[in-house]
C-alpha cells in the first residue's frame, strides 16, 4: 500500500508541474503591479482637458479670473467641505483698488510740476544726481513691465471666447453649482476683462508717470521716495489679496492650473 502510493504520487506530480513560493509571490507581485498600473491610467475627462500655458498670480486682479475657473476656495468651518468663491465677491474688491490706484496716481502727478525739468549741471554733484535718477526709472521701469507683460498675456487670454466656449464646467455638487455652469460664460468673461483690462491700465499708467515724475525731484531723496511710491501703488493688489486670504479664509487651490476641454 504504501508504495502504492508513493507511485500515484509521483505519477501526479509528474503530470503537473510544481510551482515554488517564490514563484506565486513574484506572480502575485506582478499582478499588483498590472493592477496599479491599470489604477493609474489618467482617465478619460483628464485626457480631454489641456493645461493653458498662463500663470495665475495671487493678486486680487488675477483672482477673479481663476475663480470665473472655479479656483477659489473658502473654508467656513475646520471640519465643512470648502464652498467655491463666486468672481463676482472678488471683483467688486478689485475695482475698488483699482480706483484707490487712481486716485493715488493723480495725487502724485500733481504734487509734482511735470514740466519743471532740472537743467543739467556742469559740476560732478548734477551728473551724479542724473545717474542715480535714470537707475531708479530703470528699476520702476523693470517692475512695470513685469505687470504689464502678464497683466497684457491674461487680457489675451480672456478676451478671446475659446476660452469660455472651452471652459471645464466645475464637477463639485451643491446648491450654487449652477451659477458656475458655462450658461453664465458671458458674465465671467465681462467680469474677467474688466479686472485685466484694470490692471493693465494701472500698470501702463505708473510705467509713463514715473518718467516725469523722477526726473522732476529737485532733491534726490524726492526722486528715491516718488520710485518707492510708484512701486507701492502696483504692489497693492498683492496686498489686498493678502488682506482677503487672512480675513476671509480664502486662497488659491494647490496646484491650480487653468484648464480647457480639447
Amino acid at each position: 500500500m504504501a508504495a502504492g502510493t508513493v507511485a500515484i504520487a509521483r505519477q501526479g506530480s509528474s503530470t503537473r508541474p510544481l510551482t515554488s513560493s517564490s514563484d506565486s509571490d513574484s506572480d502575485s507581485e506582478s499582478g499588483d503591479e498590472e493592477e496599479g498600473v491599470q489604477g493609474s491610467e489618467v482617465s478619460p475627462e483628464e485626457n480631454n482637458r489641456i493645461v493653458v500655458n498662463l500663470d495665475p498670480e495671487e493678486d486680487v486682479y488675477n483672482s477673479v479670473v481663476i475663480a470665473s475657473f472655479t479656483g477659489i476656495d473658502m473654508q467656513l468651518h475646520a471640519g465643512l467641505l470648502p464652498i467655491q468663491v463666486h468672481p463676482i465677491f472678488v471683483w467688486f474688491a478689485g475695482m475698488l483698488l483699482l480706483v484707490f490706484q487712481c486716485i493715488l496716481i493723480t495725487a502724485v502727478t500733481l504734487e509734482t510740476d511735470q514740466f519743471k525739468f532740472v537743467k543739467d549741471q556742469e559740476d560732478s554733484k548734477g551728473k551724479f544726481y542724473l545717474i542715480v535718477k535714470l537707475i531708479l526709472i530703470l528699476i520702476v521701469q523693470v517692475m512695470m513691465m513685469r505687470e504689464i507683460r502678464h497683466s497684457l498675456m491674461t487680457l489675451v487670454f480672456v478676451c478671446d471666447p475659446s476660452t469660455w466656449v472651452n471652459r471645464v464646467q466645475p464637477n463639485f455638487v451643491g446648491r450654487f453649482q449652477m451659477f458656475y455652469l458655462n450658461r453664465f460664460a458671458p458674465l465671467f468673461m465681462l467680469l474677467s476683462v474688466t479686472a485685466a483690462a484694470g490692471q493693465f491700465l494701472i500698470a501702463n499708467a505708473i510705467s509713463q508717470v514715473s518718467l516725469a515724475i523722477i526726473f522732476a525731484a529737485e532733491k534726490l531723496t524726492d526722486a528715491i521716495f516718488n520710485s518707492l511710491a510708484l512701486t507701492f501703488i502696483i504692489d497693492l493688489d498683492e496686498a489686498l489679496w493678502k488682506v482677503l486670504e487672512l480675513n476671509f479664509n480664502i486662497k488659491i487651490q494647490d496646484g491650480f492650473k487653468y484648464k480647457q476641454v480639447r
